[in-house]
């Protein structure tokens, strides 16, 4: 399990290869996540080992939907993807608690 950047992630990618994650907001069904997050390869290097797990599970359950909406879900876990590819590597994901939504 790795709990601290790699090499590859800390230097910025060429601008011919940047780092690249999906994120698409689906159908809120019993027991499922709001959000599907996809990182490619270079990405997945900023994101501790179960990063993107816990990100759908706290943004897109269907609690934090119905408190603060659907946007604010898609909006948080963006901004959280962002700063993470911006500062080099995440391995926790902020309770969503915390979320100023």
């Amino acid at each position: 399990s790795r709990d601290s950047p790699t090499a590859d992630c800390r230097e910025p990618p060429p601008p011919s290869r940047p780092r690249r994650c999906l994120l698409a907001p689906g159908a809120l069904e019993a027991g499922s996540s709001l959000l599907r997050v996809e990182a490619g390869s270079d990405a997945a290097l900023c994101f501790g080992p179960s990063f993107l797990a816990r990100l759908r599970r706290e943004y897109g359950s269907a609690t934090f939907v119905q408190q603060r909406g659907e946007s604010a879900a898609v909006i948080t876990a963006c901004e959280l993807l962002l700063t993470c590819l911006r500062d080099g590597f995440c391995s926790d994901v902020p309770s969503a608690s915390s979320s100023f939504f």
